[in-house]
């Protein structure tokens, strides 16, 4: 297509609109020949880089960008793996994926939430002391090995023979108390009469009248043996041939 030359200033302000209007596309290496041929008098003129597929504009000495930079902004700067030097000329908002495992040691460098890398871990600097430090593996967990991990459900946790998933404090408790944990208490200072039963009742109810068992013992703490007949899920009696007094009882129940 014929090109014509214009020597004059346009004024637009009786321009309704521009159809199939752009910028002068030239490649990165054009837009360098034409920033050789430009001086302090072309400010303001703009290019489109077809490289790049980026605006440019001569800004009186040399072509810059048309998209302002945003101070701090995440730039991915690809792969890093030294973990006793910071990258070199780093800048705030440089994210850099880690290629190896280890603790990071940069001279003059405080790391968050902690100095440990993995594989795929994500490092990104904060500040001219500070590099955060966010997780990117989606390995399995395992006990030396931060990682993903599946929470168990209430069957795998009562079953008690998987060794991959994580147990929550709930299904725990349900677990416990599916078990029925044995509770244990002591009941002193009880005075036995003659062939008598002595009533001894459980705090909370048992779960059978004789999942129970009980270690008597007199006042000197010396074990003895008596008659233990269980009554109901309430309690079970003691009885003894002989009066005595200072008697305790231990007992564990489910």
């Amino acid at each position: 297509m014929a090109e014509k030359p214009i020597y004059t200033d346009l004024n637009g302000q009786k321009i309704n609109k521009l159809v199939n209007f752009r910028l002068n596309p030239l490649t990165t290496a054009l837009r360098t020949t034409l920033a050789g041929t430009l001086n302090a008098t072309h400010e303001g003129l703009p290019v489109f880089d077809t490289d790049l597929n980026q605006m440019f504009y001569w800004d009186g000495a040399a072509f810059v960008s048309g998209v302002s930079p945003i101070t701090g902004a995440m730039t991915y700067k690809g792969a890093y793996s030294n973990l006793t030097t910071e990258p070199a000329s780093a800048l705030v908002g440089d994210t850099h994926v880690f290629t190896s495992a280890g603790t990071l040691t940069w001279a003059g460098i405080t790391f968050s939430p902690s100095a440990v890398v993995q594989i795929n871990d994500l490092v990104i600097k904060r500040s001219a002391t500070q590099w955060d430090v966010i997780q990117g593996n989606s390995v399995n967990a395992s006990e030396s090995l931060a990682g993903i991990i599946e929470l168990a459900t209430q069957s795998e946790t009562n079953t008690g023979t998987d060794d991959v998933r994580a147990i929550t404090s709930l299904k725990l408790a349900q677990n416990l108390a599916t078990r029925g944990t044995p509770k244990s208490f002591i009941q002193t200072g009880i005075t036995l009469v003659a062939n008598t039963g002595f009533t001894i009742s459980f705090p909370t109810t048992a779960s059978n009248k004789d999942a129970f068992i009980v270690s008597v013992k007199d006042s000197t703490g010396s074990e003895i043996i008596l008659d233990v007949d269980a009554v109901n899920t309430a309690g079970f009696t003691i009885t003894s041939s002989v009066a005595a007094t200072g008697i305790t009882a231990f007992v564990t129940f489910l």
